[in-house]
């Protein structure tokens, strides 16, 4: 599918150019702002509370993010939402996907239960005009439909179908998966996988229905939490790997976070957790995993950090050009503490030497200075929210969140393929109250290249959560130039 084969042309500049001025306000301010002669910053509140989650380009040349809303800002339960604009970021339609409260089964029978849902990742089907959305629904129970506290229950991954007007084309609650076990599924990744002629659908996650082969501590009891969560799916959203190859883990908390299709298999990256020495906790690790397409089971697998690292998240981005996979983690504990690190691999999980790094495992750490305007004085820490290619081969996006001493701040880093930093970035946004610095939350979501019909790189596209945190919290985006 060619995303830019059809570009609207805006009928009046004039009106559009008027519409963005009223829609961005004199408050909403990037940090270290660069030439914005075909960049647009752009959010899409509607006075209630919105969560950012991702973005994709559409064939018409804009976009479509999704994330969640809530009908009133203190709700406990909130509903997916997608959200489609031109190639200016002007708002064309929104949709909201959930559930409608109802009767309890299994275990919740004879209670009221409300769902809350939102929205994780959105894709194109191939060979369709078609998206689809995958979500995590969460089940909370109430005792009467009057009730006002409500008690979390299980998660699971839910799949919509939307068209290209946001219509939902399936069922109108979507589809859940493993709808009828009560453990608890999150989905954290979703690709398409068209190669051997027909469309399966991998994704990634974790799960509480953990391996019950894993040994247990005799002294504690099990210290076992969560499993990567592994399904692939067909074109009607059934299940094709056995039951028994949906969980794969250690001792720990195991979680996937991206996937990516190979030639020969899916490649799984996340965190597994690992006990270094007895009794000290247990630390994150990346972990890299290739599954089988037939059946799910683990061909080759390798882990990178050690005891001088608590690692977290763990997404990816693969260049079939060179057949590299660029990982993204955050430091939360150790040397580095606080950053960010990137390293690569290729497809036989080998790792590469694209910078000049000389630590055991070939991390690049990254801690951007922070600019004079942020009005945080300390680079706290930084977390990693998504890592994308730019075209051809030519580097990476990674978005990620500073949580600062005062204020948190959107963060987008533009490397080339060695992990240099490209024009002016890395690049800041936050709101600015009087040009003394942020007076609000801003966190940041996915990122991705924009480019034309000659697949050149034209900008940068992200979406994140302005004013985070509170009951207003809005779905922002923001298209930069490189």
């Amino acid at each position: 599918m060619n995303p830019y084969k059809i570009v609207k042309v805006p009928a009046s500049i004039l009106l559009i150019f008027i519409y963005l001025i009223l829609q961005s306000g004199c408050d909403k301010t990037p940090l270290n702002p660069t030439n914005t002669s075909n960049s647009f910053t752009q959010n899409y509140g509607n006075g209630s509370k919105q969560v950012a989650s991702d973005i994709l380009r559409t064939d018409d040349g804009g976009y479509i993010m999704v994330g969640k809303e809530y009908v009133n800002a203190t709700d406990q339960e909130g509903d997916i939402v997608a959200i489609k604009t031109d190639s200016l970021g002007v708002q064309e339609w929104k949709t909201t996907m959930g559930k409608a409260a109802g009767a309890g089964s299994g275990s919740l029978s004879g209670k009221n239960v409300k769902y809350d849902e939102e929205g994780i990742k959105i894709i194109s089907i191939p060979n369709s005009i078609d998206y689809l959305i995958a979500g995590n629904r969460t089940y909370y129970e109430y005792a009467s439909p009057t009730s006002t506290t409500g008690i979390k229950r299980q998660t699971k991954v839910v799949l919509y179908q939307i068209g290209p007007s946001g219509v939902v084309v399936t069922s109108a609650d979507g589809t859940e998966l493993r709808s009828s076990t009560e453990f608890t599924e999150k989905v954290s990744d979703i690709k398409a996988d068209e190669s051997a002629g027909v469309v399966n659908y991998i994704l990634t996650g974790y799960t509480t229905d953990i391996n019950n082969l894993k040994p247990i501590d005799i002294n504690n009891g099990a210290y076992d939490t969560t499993d990567i969560f592994n399904i692939l799916l067909d074109n009607s959203f059934n299940q094709l790997w056995s039951s028994g190859s949906l969980a794969y883990g250690f001792p720990g908390a195991d979680y996937g976070k991206s996937v990516q299709v190979l030639q020969n298999g899916y490649l799984i990256t996340g965190i597994s957790e690992q006990q270094y020495s007895y009794p000290d906790p247990f630390q994150g690790r990346i972990i890299a995993v290739i599954l089988s397409k037939s059946t799910g089971t683990p061909l080759n697998t390798n882990y990178f950090g050690d005891a001088s690292y608590d690692l977290a998240g763990g997404y990816s981005a693969y260049n079939p050009l060179n057949s590299a996979i660029t990982i993204v983690t955050d430091i939360k504990s150790g040397v580095n503490s606080g950053e960010v690190a990137l390293f690569q691999v290729d497809e036989n999980l080998t790792l590469l030497n694209p910078s000049s790094s000389s630590n055991a495992f070939n991390f690049e750490f990254f801690s951007p200075t922070l600019p004079s305007s942020s009005g945080n004085t300390t680079a706290v820490n930084f977390e990693a929210k998504s890592i994308s290619s730019k075209a051809n081969g030519s580097g990476f996006l990674v978005s990620m969140t500073h949580r600062g001493t005062i204020t948190d701040d959107i963060v987008i880093m533009s490397l080339d393929s060695s992990f240099s930093s490209t024009g002016n970035y890395p690049y800041f946004f936050g709101y600015v109250t009087n040009g003394t610095g942020n007076s609000t939350n801003e966190t940041a979501a996915s990122v991705i290249a924009v480019t034309d019909f000659s697949n050149n790189v034209t900008g940068y596209a992200y979406t994140g959560t302005f004013d985070a945190g509170t009951n207003s919290s809005s779905i922002g985006m923001e298209k930069l130039n490189p």
